[in-house]
């Protein structure tokens, strides 16, 4: 084996290290970028399930408020306040009874859809345009990125 030889692989090790180092580091931030994006979409989720839930008690008690009046003017249409109630409760138990017994399929597929989807956008949730341009990623790099995701999603 010549000189020339042995220091073309002294090159050759040295190069192959220091990709291997590289491409260890490009890795490590990749999973640091990943569960940052995964932090970033959980909680973004979260607020939105929040807001859903707060929304949807606010309207249960509207309705709630409606049927009493409801049932307060029909029972003094009626002269009986017991059967006024009774009346507004007849819908309730029909909506009730219809998704207990028959079970909808086509409600049920969509509420199943609107899961899965949901479910795809929170585990795809890196874009090519979500990427850093660099290999050397920071953690502002990667808000950034989430900022762009959750304008995209308002």
């Amino acid at each position: 084996m010549s000189e020339r030889e042995g220091h073309n692989d002294g090159v050759n090790k040295e190069a192959f290290r220091r990709l291997s180092s590289e491409l260890r580091r490009y890795v490590e931030k990749r999973i640091e970028l990943i569960a940052t994006e995964m932090n970033g979409q959980f909680s973004f989720m979260a607020s939105v399930t929040v807001l859903r839930t707060v929304g949807l008690v606010i309207l249960l008690f509207g309705v709630l408020f409606l049927l009493f009046a409801l049932a307060w003017y029909l029972g003094d249409l009626l002269g009986s306040i017991s059967l006024g109630f009774l009346l507004a409760s007849v819908p309730l138990f029909v909506a009730g009874i219809t998704l207990v017994l028959l079970r909808p399929r086509r409600l049920l597929h969509r509420v199943r859809l609107q899961f899965f989807r949901q479910f795809m956008q929170m585990v795809s949730y890196i874009t090519p345009q979500d990427l850093p341009d660099k290999t050397d990623v920071s953690a502002d790099s990667g808000s950034q990125s989430l900022k762009k995701r959750e304008n995209r999603h308002e």
